[in-house]
């Protein structure tokens, strides 16, 4: 599953090798470690089903926005493409509360965009009573 999924190499650069081919052994620790972090908690709050191709998508996703922003020239994507995977990227995880969005997936990649490409804000929620009232 790891080879099929886009960006999968850049989210998990440790499972493959120089070649772009997976490093069998490196992968299933790498997924030992996802799934204990699933156990523990880590993925409780992130995604709406886990299962090894939404842990996946989820991090190459986050991770080629991510590069995109930094590093623009180099990981180059048009406005469609950077929409897709955010969209992508959005289905795949829960809504955040409003004090851990800024500091999760949603704040370091979702609302990058959003923002960049002048498309507003998604807050699933009101930021405050007061806002509503």
């Amino acid at each position: 599953m790891l080879p099929k999924i886009f960006a999968a190499n850049l989210a998990y650069p440790s499972c493959f090798t120089q070649d772009n081919i997976v490093d069998k052994e490196t992968a299933i620790k790498v997924a030992n470690s996802e799934w204990d972090a699933w156990i523990s908690g880590a993925y409780g709050v992130c995604l709406r089903d886990f299962t090894a191709s939404t842990c996946i998508r989820k991090e190459a996703n986050g991770t080629l926005i991510r590069l995109h922003t930094e590093m623009p020239d180099k990981y180059n994507l048009s406005d469609i493409e950077l929409i897709d995977l955010t969209q992508e990227l959005s289905s795949l995880i829960t809504p955040f509360s409003p004090w851990e969005r800024p500091v999760g997936t949603p704040g370091r990649t979702i609302d990058v965009v959003l923002n960049r490409l002048l498309l507003g804000d998604d807050y699933p929620y009101p930021l405050s009573r007061a806002a509503t009232a």
